[in-house]
C-alpha cells in the first residue's frame, strides 16, 4: 500500500493514468483530474469551517433541470460497490464514495417544489417512503420540508467547477462538495430538508429526524462521527434511504481503496 503522498505524487508524475472505478473512469493528465478540473495551482487551502454559504449553494445550482442517463436495456445494480474513493479527494486528505446515476425510468417527481427541475425528482422506490416520513413527522405538529433529492454527475461537476474557477482549495471544495460521481443524490436516494445549512440542526425537524426516521427506514449520512472519520463536512440536513434491499446494498459500508487501484495500474 502506498500512502497518500505517493498518490498525489503519483497523479501528478504520471500524465496519463486512467483510474478506471466500476462505471466511473477518472483520467488524469498533466496532475489535473479532468472531470473535475482540479488545478494543482489552487489557492492554498484554507482551515474547512461550516462553509454555509458553499453548502446552500450546492442544492441551489441543482435546481437546474438536467438530464438524468437513461439506459433501459441495462438494470441498474444493487450490488454494493467495489469500496473505492475520488483519487483527487483522496489526495488532500478526504474521502468521497462512488455512486452511479440513477436511471431516468426509475426517477419520478418526489411531490414536492417544482416538478421541472431535476433536484425535485427521486427514485420511484423512494417516494412513498418519504412522503410517509413526512406525514409521520406532521402528525406530531413537525414540519419537514424536503428541498433537493436527485442530483445529476452533470450538476454535480457543475457545482464543482464553479469552485474551481472561484479558486477555492481542493480541500475547500471536497470539504462541503463531492466530486462528480461521487455524491449520494446521484442515486435518487438521498434528501436534504430545508434550510439546507448548519441552523437545520437547531430544528425541532431536526430533533424528530434523530429521534423518529430509523423507524422509517432513513438515516444521517454526514454525522460528527461520519465527518470525523472522512474529513466531509457535518450536514445535519441530509438523509439517506435504507428501508429496502436497494438501499442498504448502496449505503454499505466501505472503505478508500484508490490507492490499492492506482498501486495496480501503476505496476501493469
Amino acid at each position: 500500500m502506498i500512502s497518500q503522498t505517493k498518490l498525489y505524487a503519483a497523479l501528478v508524475a504520471f500524465p496519463a493514468i486512467t483510474l478506471t472505478m466500476n462505471a466511473h473512469a477518472i483520467d488524469i493528465q498533466d496532475g489535473k483530474a479532468l472531470t473535475v478540473s482540479t488545478q494543482t495551482n489552487a489557492t492554498p487551502a484554507a482551515k474547512p469551517s461550516s462553509a454555509d454559504a458553499a453548502l446552500v449553494s450546492d442544492a441551489a445550482d441543482d435546481a437546474n433541470a438536467l438530464e438524468p442517463r437513461t439506459n433501459a436495456a441495462e438494470p441498474p445494480s444493487i450490488e454494493p460497490k467495489s469500496p473505492v474513493c475520488s483519487p483527487v479527494a483522496l489526495a488532500v486528505g478526504i474521502e468521497h464514495f462512488s455512486y452511479d446515476e440513477a436511471f431516468a425510468e426509475d426517477l419520478v417527481w418526489s411531490g414536492y417544489g417544482d416538478k421541472r427541475h431535476e433536484n425535485k425528482l427521486i427514485h420511484k422506490d423512494v417516494k412513498q417512503p418519504l412522503q410517509d416520513l413526512v406525514k409521520a413527522a406532521a402528525k406530531d405538529k413537525v414540519a419537514l420540508y424536503p428541498s433537493s433529492m436527485f442530483r445529476s454527475v452533470r450538476a454535480q461537476d457543475a457545482i464543482v467547477k464553479r469552485k474551481v474557477r472561484q479558486k477555492q482549495s481542493p480541500k475547500t471544495i471536497y470539504h462541503t462538495s463531492s466530486p462528480a460521481g461521487f455524491s449520494e443524490h446521484h442515486t435518487g436516494y438521498a434528501v436534504d430538508f430545508a434550510p439546507i445549512n448548519a441552523n437545520f440542526a437547531k430544528t425541532k425537524g431536526y430533533q424528530w429526524l434523530v429521534n423518529n426516521a430509523e423507524k422509517y427506514g432513513w438515516q444521517q449520512t454526514f454525522t460528527p462521527e461520519f465527518s470525523a472519520q472522512t474529513g466531509v463536512s457535518e450536514e445535519s440536513w441530509h438523509w439517506r434511504y435504507v428501508g429496502d434491499e436497494r438501499g442498504q446494498a448502496l449505503f454499505a459500508p466501505r472503505s478508500c481503496q484508490t490507492e490499492e487501484v492506482l498501486e495496480s495500474e501503476l505496476s501493469d
